[in-house]
């Protein structure tokens, strides 16, 4: 039996919130583009099951879980966590499985696929795979087209010097403050921050800068900009008083980071994805775990910072 007639049954998909969820998304393709598979996933509910439903398109895809799949005796893969694997790598993994088990049909694939950018950039596959994530209004998944309206709606913004911060606060905070522990998981200092921008306005002699701040955490945000005599807006100022769901805040938020001139990014997936689908940005920028604020390349780095194996921030 071939491999391109083979199933990967993405059971437990997906294994995370919304960066790692596309994230894992991505992989799904890649591996469907590598090696001709059919794919199939579980019905995993998840307090942001709404982004799967928008990268996969459930109402297309739910037939695909058969009796047949349920039935069969089926073997798992599980890949570790950050172990700073290759796509190319597991890719292997997986035909090596078919190649020993040639009555074997299907495999269940479970893991986290964040992979630093210095070995999918080097795939064609892999960007192919990413380039096709992108925001699309025709021929393209709910996800894809829920973007690409953010996008429009935030056209007025594109007119100012746009720069964007992501700020991961919540578990960071936590985690970023265990004593003789360090974590990779840690929030950024805003003060060097907000003195690089004074910076760097000035510098550059730049007068209609327009700073957007997503977070988990805006409130915080507001009064540390405040004080800093910084005017920041956030998805609260383009929602307005209009009521909206997590989804969207999370999709007005990426939306607005992939048109940023200057991207200061978190050591977070959300950060990374977003730095990712950006094309525009002049500088890209992200802090080390000692504090420094350096530039990076989004096509050709470390995913996150600190981390060897073990399981990754939530999205």
């Amino acid at each position: 039996m071939r491999v391109s007639e083979r199933i990967l049954w993405f059971r437990e998909f997906p294994q995370g919130r919304f960066a790692n969820a596309a994230y894992e998304f991505l992989f799904m393709k890649y591996a469907e583009r590598k090696l001709g598979c059919k794919l199939v996933f579980g019905e995993r509910k998840t307090t942001n099951w709404y982004l799967p439903a928008m990268l996969l398109d459930l109402r297309k895809q739910d037939e695909s879980i058969t009796d047949m799949l349920k039935n069969e005796e089926i073997d798992t893969i599980k890949f570790k966590n950050f172990s700073r694997r290759k796509p190319q790598e597991d890719i292997e993994e997986i035909t090596r499985y078919f190649d020993g088990h040639l009555t074997k049909k299907v495999l269940n694939i479970e893991g986290h696929f964040q992979y630093d950018t210095a070995s999918t950039s080097q795939d064609p596959d892999y960007t192919a795979v990413l380039e096709d994530f992108g925001p699309r209004l025709k021929n393209g998944n709910p996800f894809q087209k829920h973007l690409a309206n953010y996008l429009q709606q935030i056209d007025a913004l594109n007119k100012a010097y746009l720069i964007g911060l992501h700020v991961r606060r919540g578990d960071y905070v936590e985690q970023g403050n265990k004593p003789n522990k360090p974590s990779p998981f840690y929030p950024i200092d805003l003060a060097t921050i907000a003195q690089f921008l004074k910076d760097y306005l000035i510098l550059n002699k730049i007068n209609d800068a327009v700073l957007y701040v997503a977070s988990d955490d805006i409130s915080f945000c507001k009064d540390f900009f405040t004080n800093q005599g910084i005017a920041i807006i956030t998805r609260d100022t383009l929602f307005g008083n209009k009521k909206a769901t997590e989804i969207d805040e999370l999709m007005l938020d990426i939306a607005v980071l992939t048109k940023a001139r200057v991207l200061i990014a978190s050591n977070s997936t959300f950060s990374m994805l977003a730095s990712m689908l950006n094309k525009v940005a002049k500088v890209s920028l992200r802090q080390t775990p000692a504090g420094r604020l350096i530039p990076f390349d989004p096509t050709n780095s470390v995913l996150l910072y600190g981390i060897e194996e073990g399981n990754p921030p939530s999205g």
